[in-house]
């Protein structure tokens, strides 16, 4: 796989949902967490890669990712209403 261009990372609201897409290669799995509607597991992709398409999803949802460790943020994400530590 190409690795995609770096402006396609992150969440991009499209006609009737929202496509996620994150780089994290040490991780083996992924969640997704929007504020309302829990966790969603996200596939795994060649490279290190995780997508999802999300139904629904719109711009101003509140999002993030769902680790071991904890919740973190979208490391790309365009909007951080509360901050670099909350959801994106």
């Amino acid at each position: 796989m190409t690795p995609p261009a770096a402006e396609s990372l992150g969440a991009h609201v499209e006609e009737g949902g929202a496509r996620f897409l994150v780089w994290a290669p040490r991780l083996t799995s992924l969640a997704l967490k929007i504020e309302g509607r829990g966790e969603m597991g996200m596939v795994p992709e060649p490279d290190g890669y995780f997508s999802l398409r999300v139904e629904g999803a719109k711009a101003g949802h509140r999002y993030g990712f769902a680790l071991e460790e904890g919740f973190t943020p979208d490391p790309v994400s365009r909007y951080q209403p509360d901050g670099p530590a909350g959801p994106s």
